[in-house]
Parts: structure tokens; C-alpha cells; sequence
């Protein structure tokens, strides 16, 4: 294999990507020098060559026409002459061509001492039939991954999309389970407050008692209030006919009943539970149907009544609590006070009774003559 052969066969390596442009300029760095060298070997010795051989076949023919000439001459010499003519053109020199004997000369050269170069060729050589199994090898490789690339993305996406719909379906499930749960709660509070509704009512039906109390009642207290309060030369705010009596921080009978005096209510130093009931229709130990605020003369503090009914009957305690939460009550020491509520408390109630309620109060109401503002 010629050195062109050989470059021929690197060049269709490298046009199949079989070896890179480096390794391509590696292996025929030495065959394209040997190329070049034998180019302008070419270039010098074969334009020789021609003038030798040209001015060889001149001289031949010289040489021929001397030798005519001679044979001439020679004919009429002896036998032994021949030969020497025949010796003569023996000796006539034969001319090789240069460019051939340097390239024999570099081929043998290369054969002997295979290089690097020689080696690769051979491998190259080797490789070389190779070459479109592998390209078509690759192909067939890459076709397959891209097969395995679009199915795994197919399933994948329809993983996806089932997930995505099975997510769907649990949240819409989660989603009923929550509303019919919350449906369950609200029907369960609903059906829980009517029961606790009913159960309160009942528990209030069961708990109250005939009435002990009523607005004709309600007014005579009023009517005494205002006779009292000016014979004992004061001035009172009472429930009875629709004011706001205040004693400290405390308003009635909303302090009552919001639970405010709760716990703050001492009788003769032990702890009592006041009740506001209008109508003492309760089955409360203290039950308070009025409450009445004022200022007495000489004295800074509040003095509050509280008029209840207490086991039937009717009770006055009083208080004069300066400060704090606690309110300290006694049984009034008015004696006119605390006998007319108890008379009002005892009155049998009959249409006659509400039939005078709306009268000018009873002339039988009585205040004591010793009646005075120390009292309370």
C-alpha cells in the first residue's frame, strides 16, 4: 500500500468520525512529509534524469556512428577484435531512473523499521471495515433510547394524569366527608341546643313557684317609698317605679342579675346569694323584688335597701359598704320600713287589690314619730 493509499484511508476515517482531527494529524504527519519529500524529489530528479537519458542517446548515437566506422575498419582485422568490439558494447552503460531508486530506496527503509505511523495504519486498516457497523450500531442505539425516552414519558404522563385524577376524586371525597360532617355537627348543636333549650325550660318550669310578687305590689312599695323617704327628710332611687339605683361600681338590678355580686354579698358576716326576682317565682332562698339607693344626712357613703322575700317572707337589709367589691348587709333597724314591706309582702292578692292600685296609698300606712335619719 502506497503512502497516498494509506492518507486516502485516514481521510475516510476522519470523515466517519472514526479518529478526531487530532489523531488524524498525528498518524499522517510522517506520510504527508514522505508525500511532500517524494513530490519535490520528483520536482528536481526527473527534469535531470531526462537531460542524462537525452544527452545518453546522444552520445550513443556518437558512439554508434564511431563504431560503424570502426567495424569498417575492423573487418579486415583478426578474429580476437570481435570480441574486444563485442566487450566494447558490453561495457555501454546502463541508466537507472533516480526517482525510482530513491523511492525503492525510502520503501525498503520503512518496511524494515516499521514506525508508529505504520502501526497505526495497520490498525487503522483493521478498524476501517468497521467503521459503518458501528456508525450504524450507534444509530440503531440511539434510536432505542429515544423508544424508551418517549414511552417512559407517555406512561409517566399518563401516571400523572391518573394520580392527578385519583387526587381529584379523594379531594372531592374529603371534601363530602367535611360537609356531611359539618352538616352532622351543626344538626347535632342544633338538635343539642333545643334539647338543652327544653331541658332549661322545663328545669325553669320545674324550679318557680307561685308568684309572691306582682306590680300592684310593686307600686304600693313605690307609693310608700315616696312618704317614707320624705318624712325621714331623704332622697331614694328605686326599681320599683323604673330608676337606676347605684351603690359604688354597682348598677340594679343588673348587678344582680349578670352575677356581679356573686360571692360579694355578706349577711352578718356570712356569705349569701341574692336573686333578682321581679315576681319571687323562684326557688331561691333570697329572693330581690326591689332595690332602693339614697344618701342619708351626715353620712358620705351610700345607703342601699334591698327588699326581699325570703321564705315567704318580707325582709329589708341595708348597707353602707364605703368601698371595695364586698357589700356588707344587716337587717334595717327602721322599724316602719321593714313592717310596711312585710304587711305589702303578706297582702292577699284579689281582683279587689288590683282593682285599688291605681288609688292614692292607704290611709293606715304608718310612720313612727321617733322615724329619724340615724336610722337605717
Amino acid at each position: 500500500m502506497t503512502d497516498e493509499e494509506r492518507l486516502r484511508q485516514y481521510q475516510e476515517l476522519l470523515n466517519s468520525g472514526v479518529i478526531t482531527k487530532d489523531e488524524y494529524n498525528d498518524m499522517t504527519k510522517h506520510l504527508q512529509a514522505r508525500v511532500q519529500q517524494h513530490a519535490e524529489f520528483d520536482a528536481q530528479v526527473v527534469p535531470e534524469a531526462k537531460e542524462e537519458v537525452k544527452q545518453d542517446t546522444s552520445q550513443s548515437a556518437v558512439d554508434d556512428a564511431q563504431m560503424s566506422s570502426e567495424s569498417s575498419i575492423d573487418e579486415q582485422a583478426e578474429a580476437p577484435k570481435e570480441v574486444e568490439t563485442v566487450i566494447d558494447e558490453r561495457k555501454k552503460p546502463i541508466i537507472l531512473m533516480p526517482s525510482q531508486t530513491t523511492k525503492e530506496a525510502v520503501t525498503t527503509t520503512l518496511d524494515e523499521q516499521p514506525s508508529r505511523v505504520t502501526r497505526m495504519a495497520n490498525e487503522a486498516d483493521q478498524v476501517s471495515p468497521k467503521g459503518p457497523k458501528k456508525n450504524s450500531d450507534l444509530l440503531i442505539a440511539i434510536i432505542i433510547v429515544l423508544v424508551v425516552l418517549i414511552g417512559g414519558g407517555v406512561v409517566v404522563t399518563h401516571h400523572n394524569q391518573k394520580n392527578a385524577q385519583i387526587g381529584t376524586e379523594n379531594v372531592k371525597k374529603e371534601t363530602s366527608k367535611k360537609a356531611a360532617a359539618s352538616s352532622s355537627v351543626k344538626k347535632n348543636a342544633s338538635e343539642n341546643a333545643e334539647k338543652k333549650k327544653a331541658s332549661s325550660e322545663k328545669k325553669k318550669a320545674e324550679e318557680k313557684v307561685p308568684a309572691q310578687w306582682s306590680d300592684a305590689q310593686n307600686k304600693e312599695l313605690a307609693d310608700y317609698m315616696g312618704i317614707w323617704q320624705t318624712a325621714v327628710g331623704q332622697d331614694f332611687v328605686g326599681t320599683y317605679n323604673g330608676g337606676t339605683p347605684k351603690h359604688l361600681a354597682y348598677k340594679f338590678p343588673d348587678a344582680l342579675k349578670d352575677g356581679q355580686l356573686k360571692d360579694h354579698l355578706k349577711l352578718d358576716d356570712h356569705k349569701v346569694a341574692f336573686t333578682w326576682s321581679p315576681k319571687a317565682d323562684k326557688k331561691a332562698d333570697y329572693q330581690v323584688v326591689a332595690v332602693a339607693t339614697g344618701s342619708r344626712q351626715g353620712v358620705d357613703s351610700p345607703t342601699s335597701y334591698f327588699f326581699v322575700i325570703h321564705e315567704g317572707q318580707g325582709q329589708v337589709y341595708a348597707t353602707e359598704t364605703a368601698s371595695g367589691k364586698d357589700l356588707t348587709l344587716t337587717e334595717t333597724q327602721n322599724a316602719d320600713l321593714k313592717n310596711n314591706f312585710a304587711s305589702i309582702v303578706a297582702e292577699t292578692q284579689n281582683a279587689a287589690s288590683e282593682a285599688q292600685s291605681d288609688e292614692t296609698p292607704q290611709e293606715d300606712v304608718t310612720i313612727s314619730d321617733d322615724a329619724t335619719v340615724t336610722e337605717y
